[in-house]
């Protein structure tokens, strides 16, 4: 009589065959050695205890006419195992991040794979979910004797939403400035908002009112109906509002300069236009006007964020005629050294002479003797002052000297604010008195 066994060792919960090889019987018995038997001729049966060394598990009955046989041979079921594991989290947000803690019992290696086309050998693995799904886990756990078993669980990672907005005006140069803010979110439910000036909001598509000049920071948090949320920021600029402000010293002289001062208020540059086709960008300019008249005046304030404010003011400025000081002189045979002056300035009505010697006289056509003395040289000024105040002068180089001579003379414009080299050609008068012609 004979059988065989196969496999002849198998790991736990996989059944042998008993494949029966004895002829010409009558019956057939089994006995699989965990109270267990067949009376089929090739049964499968699979053995629920384990040993790693072989164990009589088959035996053998036959039986023919008046007689019977047994045979027993040995078969090995090696150490159970059983794959098991937890997740850190079956569930959450995109990107889902879980910890998987393997608990198998009897494995000595791993095998994972994430249903995301992701897959590990290490034990109890960590692995990140990107994208929203639900993933079938599986892990295969196997030992040194080439067995295995299989686990597996579901993951579901949520998917997150888009958090947007919009909103105008994208910044001010006035305040208080509503500004209203458009949701452009996407796949969420609920929003919460804050707008940097200690308000917030739930509403779809809120407004806010700024009431200073200031940097203020927007955020919106859009959360969707698994509780997953998306934040998104921006920040609104309400910029200092600029004001333009001057004042002048008015009215003023044709030919002489206007003092500008610059009052404005957040500005930073300027622009002037001064109603005579001219223009600058000075801070606090002086401007001279050639001719009398009233003129219009605009000054633009420049301030942070392209924020402007002009400031137009007509007939602002009144500038009154200037008049003409001149003068000529007569010489007196009778007195040494003395000149009478005669005064020829056009649209005055008051005069200040000065002789260069230490005197003055507002006479409007004086006699003055001058004193004597060697290389004695007088600058002799006329100022003319008309019925507005405003001055003209002229000036003229005397020296006494008995010889024509050129003389150098430089200039001071005291109102005007410049200087000028002025080289006039003298000539001899009188004997001891020479009068070099300088106009300023």
């Amino acid at each position: 009589m004979a059988f065989d066994v196969q496999p002849d060792s198998v790991c736990a919960g996989v059944p042998f065959q008993f494949i029966n090889q004895t002829l010409n019987i009558s019956g057939i018995d089994w006995d699989f050695g965990d109270s267990n038997g067949s009376t089929l001729t090739n049964p499968f049966h699979m053995l629920c205890w384990t040993w790693n060394v072989p164990r009589d598990a088959g035996r053998l009955k036959v039986r023919r006419t008046g007689c019977s046989a047994t045979l027993v041979q040995p078969v090995v079921v090696k150490v159970t195992l059983t794959a098991v594991f937890l997740p850190s989290a079956v569930s959450g947000c995109a990107p889902l991040t879980v910890t998987f803690g393997n608990t198998s019992t009897g494995d000595d290696f791993a095998q994972w794979n994430f249903g995301d086309n992701n897959t590990s050998g290490n034990l109890s693995p960590t692995h990140t979910f990107a994208n929203a799904g639900t993933y079938l886990v599986q892990l295969i756990a196997e030992n040194l004797n080439g067995c295995a078993d299989t686990a597996y669980t579901e993951v579901v990672a949520f998917p997150i939403p888009v958090s947007a907005f919009t909103f105008d005006p994208l910044q001010s140069c006035d305040h208080p400035v509503a500004v209203q803010f458009t949701n452009t979110s996407q796949g969420a439910l609920t929003y919460a908002w804050t707008f940097g000036n200690g308000s917030s909001s739930a509403d779809v598509d809120p407004s806010a009112t700024y009431a200073t000049a200031n940097t203020f920071d927007i955020q919106l948090i859009s959360t969707n109906q698994y509780g997953c949320s998306d934040t998104s920021n921006a920040q609104f600029i309400s910029y200092p509002t600029p004001l333009a402000a001057y004042s002048a010293e008015l009215p003023g002289c044709a030919t002489y300069p206007v003092p500008f001062t610059n009052n404005s208020e957040n500005s930073s540059s300027w622009f002037w236009n001064f109603g005579d086709n001219t223009s600058t960008s000075e801070e606090d300019p002086a401007h001279v006007y050639d001719l009398p008249g009233i003129y219009d005046i605009s000054l633009i304030a420049y301030g942070a964020g392209g924020c402007t404010d002009t400031l137009i003011v007509p007939g602002a400025v009144l500038i009154n005629p200037t008049p003409v000081a001149y003068y000529t002189w007569d010489t007196l045979l009778s007195l040494d050294n003395a000149l009478q002056f005669n005064n020829l300035s056009q649209d005055a009505v008051s005069w200040e002479w000065d002789f260069g010697d230490g005197s003055n006289t507002t006479a409007p056509d004086p006699l003055h003797v001058f004193p004597n003395g060697p290389g004695n040289e007088y600058l002799v000024c006329l100022v003319a002052i008309n019925e507005f105040n405003c001055p003209d002068t002229i000036c003229r180089s005397g020296e006494r000297a008995e010889r024509s001579v050129d003389l150098g003379t430089e200039r001071v414009h005291p109102q005007r604010g410049w200087n000028e080299r002025a080289v006039p050609t003298c000539s001899v008068w009188l004997q001891h008195v020479r009068i070099c012609v300088l106009r300023l």
